[in-house]
C-alpha cells in the first residue's frame, strides 16, 4: 500500500510522545513515587539583580539533566559558576540521583564542566563549522566534587520559573555572541496515516540555527512495523535537514530503543555512556548528509 507524508500536528505529536513514554516506563520503570523536578539556583547582587544562576531536569528515572548555566561577565572567574555547579550536583544527589549528563558546544561551557569534574563520552567535531559539540557526564554516586571557597557576600538561592526564564535567555544570548544563529530552530514534524486517516507512523526532526540537524521522536505503530514506514519518515527528515542547510543528523536513544534501525539506517555510534540509567547504556548517533 501506497503511504503520503503530511505534517503532524500538536496533537499527533503529543500521542507519539506518549506511546513511546509508555514503551520507555516498560522498559525501565520509573522509581516508585518519582516525578520529574526542575532545579533553579540563582545568585543575585545587593539589589537583588541576577548574577548569576543555572538550572537542571531531574527525570523519573534519578537522572539528572544540566541545562544551562550563565554568570554575568562583571561577576566571571569569582568561582560563582564553580558554586552554583557543585550546589546543583549536590542537591541533585540528596534527592537520590546516580548520574548527571549535559550537551554543549564548545562555545557553550564544555571546557568549564570537565573543569569541575565531567567527563566527555561523546565528541563532534565540526558541529556546527569549526566548533565541537561534546556530552559530558559526572557519576553522582561515586564520587562528590569538592567544595571550593567563593564569594561569601553573595548566597546561592533557590529560583523560579520566571528566574529560570531570565537565565535562560541569557545563556542563549552569550552563546549568540560567540557563534551566531543563523534562524530559529526550524521543526519537521512529519506522518504517515492508513486509509482511514488513523496515525501509524511519526517522526519530529529539526535544525538548530548552527545548522546541527536532530531525529528528536521516531515511532511506528506496532502492526505496522518492519515495513519501511520509519525508513520513509527518516528519509524524509534527512531531506528537510540538507534542504534548511544541516550537513549532519544526530540521534540519542537508549539500548531499548531503535539503536539496529538506526545502524541499518546508516547512523554511526559516536558515544555511549553505561548505566544511565542503572543497567542500561545511552547511545550518541550521527549520519553525515
Amino acid at each position: 500500500m501506497q503511504y503520503d507524508i503530511k505534517p503532524l500536528t500538536p496533537e499527533e505529536a503529543e500521542t507519539i510522545e506518549g506511546r513511546i513514554d509508555e514503551l520507555d516506563r516498560s522498559a525501565v520503570p520509573p522509581e516508585e513515587g518519582a516525578a520529574e523536578e526542575e532545579i533553579v539556583l540563582k545568585i543575585t547582587d545587593g539589589e537583588e539583580k541576577i548574577i548569576a544562576g543555572c538550572a537542571a531536569w531531574i527525570d523519573r528515572r534519578k537522572c539528572v539533566d544540566l541545562s544551562h548555566l550563565w554568570v554575568d561577565e562583571r561577576y566571571r572567574n569569582r568561582g560563582l559558576g564553580s558554586r552554583l555547579f557543585r550546589e546543583i550536583l549536590r542537591t541533585a544527589r540528596e534527592k537520590g540521583c546516580t548520574i548527571a549528563t549535559v550537551g554543549l558546544y564548545s562555545f557553550q561551557a564544555s571546557a568549564f564542566c570537565e573543569k569541575c569534574g565531567m567527563t566527555a563520552f561523546d565528541i563532534k567535531e565540526d558541529c556546527p563549522k569549526g566548533h565541537t559539540h561534546q556530552y559530558l557526564a559526572i557519576r553522582l554516586d561515586r564520587v562528590a566534587p569538592e567544595d571550593e571557597p567563593g564569594e561569601a557576600p553573595f548566597p546561592i538561592q533557590s529560583g523560579d520559573a520566571k528566574d529560570n526564564a531570565f537565565l535562560l535567555d541569557r545563556f542563549y544570548a552569550h552563546s549568540d555572541e560567540q557563534v551566531p544563529r543563523a534562524h530559529a530552530y526550524l521543526s519537521f514534524d512529519k506522518k504517515i496515516a492508513d486509509e482511514t486517516g488513523h496515525l501509524i507512523a511519526g517522526v519530529e526532526a529539526g535544525v538548530n540555527g548552527w545548522n546541527v540537524g536532530y531525529v528528536d521522536v521516531l515511532w511506528t505503530e506496532e502492526p505496522y512495523r518492519g515495513q519501511g514506514l520509519g525508513s520513509k519518515l527518516l528519509r524524509e527528515a534527512e531531506r528537510e535537514i540538507t534542504a534548511h542547510g544541516g550537513e549532519r543528523a544526530l540521534v540519542s536513544a537508549f539500548d531499548w530503543q531503535a539503536i539496529p534501525f538506526f545502524e541499518k539506517n546508516g547512523y554511526a555510534v559516536t558515544g555511549t555512556l553505561d548505566d544511565f540509567p542503572k543497567g542500561h547504556r545511552f547511545y550518541c548517533m550521527e549520519k553525515k548528509l
